[in-house]
């Protein structure tokens, strides 16, 4: 989408970011390496932030995952597994255990 919004060829991108112009439309059938796309991402005048919060650890209400690192982004906490928002930063209760209303058996 920005590739082609830039304007620019999709060589003098390829040229500058110092990958295959083949490198970059494999990536419709497969994930990039992070440095390469990084350097596209820098060429087209973006800039790529991940931090993760390694201190504590989370469990998802999404996905049912318990014990994943929560990564951490500026708007909030991000499951680790399935990327869904944590509802908030305290979302650290582990499901096991813990009944569901409806059927009345364990959540997970």
């Amino acid at each position: 989408m920005h590739i082609r919004a830039s304007g620019r060829t999709l060589d003098d991108i390829a040229r500058q970011a110092g990958v295959s112009v083949s490198t970059i439309k494999s990536w419709r059938r497969h994930e990039p390496k992070l440095g390469n796309f990084e350097a596209v991402v820098h060429v087209l005048g973006g800039r790529m932030e991940t931090m993760w919060d390694t201190t504590r650890w989370r469990s998802c209400d999404f996905c049912g995952t318990e014990k994943t690192r929560a990564l951490v982004r500026p708007d909030g906490f991000y499951c680790g597994r399935c990327l869904n928002k944590l509802e908030d930063a305290d979302n650290e209760h582990l499901l096991l255990g813990q009944k569901s209303e409806d059927s009345g058996e364990d959540a997970l």
